[in-house]
């Protein structure tokens, strides 16, 4: 079941949307008439060029000329506005960031990602028909407290992936729980992290849903999905403590 309020202190600090395509050679094409449907909601944008790779074709000594017109760049087209919103579009790829993360869909906030992800889609769908979605995705990253390095303590904030029949959390330097599993017809990619030595009061659990093979038009389905079992995995891992800091009472 999903979180159905909005807390003082969410552990939520980034969720990201994105759904993965087919290269699409005639995207650039469209990308200003897509920015001109969402100026007013993401004013701010920039064209970056990320990791340039030079392609040799035998041997070592390649003209220069010759490496410069075998460059691979690949273009992403930026979108941001103050509410903390990022959108990012490439040839074969859509992604949305909330940094400033309130909820999901709760009502009592002007901030609700999904209304961004639906809005976008739409003007997304409205220039580029997609003939498929190859991966559909939704991942929450929770920053939680831990106030003492104790098996205790961790024990009594969080329903842990770690046996502490064989652990104990005083001893850990570093722990990176990495799980894989399916739920229903998605994939939710769990990862809980404990680094004392750089973030002592800290753990991170990392959820990260997907489904792949996705016709465009049920896009808002699925992320709706991903969006109550990351919500329902989410519930599990932590323990009333949790709800308390969030609260604003610890």
């Amino acid at each position: 079941m999903a979180i159905d309020k909005i807390y003082k202190n969410p552990t939520v600090k980034q969720v990201i949307f994105q759904i993965q395509f087919p290269n699409l050679f005639y995207l650039e094409s469209k990308i200003s008439d897509i920015q001109l449907d969402i100026i007013s909601r993401f004013p701010e944008s920039a064209l970056l060029v990320r990791s340039p790779i030079a392609i040799a074709i035998g041997g070592n000594n390649i003209p220069q000329q010759e490496l410069e017109n075998n460059v691979i760049a690949q273009k992403t087209w930026e979108f941001k506005n103050k509410d903390g919103y990022e959108l990012s579009i490439t040839s074969n790829c859509l992604t949305i960031v909330s940094k400033l993360h309130k909820t999901y869909s709760n009502e009592g906030s002007e901030h609700r990602f999904r209304e961004i992800i639906e809005y976008i889609l739409g003007v997304f769908g409205k220039h580029v028909k997609l003939p498929a979605i190859n991966r559909v995705g939704l991942r929450y990253t929770d920053v939680c407290p831990l106030p003492e390095k104790t098996t205790a303590k961790y024990a009594e904030y969080f329903n842990s992936a770690l046996s502490f029949n064989n652990n104990s959390i005083e001893c850990i330097n570093e722990m990176h729980i990495y799980i894989v599993k399916d739920i229903e017809d998605c994939k939710i990619i769990y990862q809980e992290k404990y680094m004392p030595q750089i973030y002592p009061d800290e753990v991170i659990l990392d959820f990260d849903g997907f489904k792949q093979d996705v016709v465009f038009d049920n896009c808002m389905a699925v992320v709706d999905k991903l969006h109550l079992i990351i919500s329902d995995e989410y519930e599990k891992s932590i323990k009333e403590p949790i709800y308390r800091f969030m609260e604003g009472e610890l």
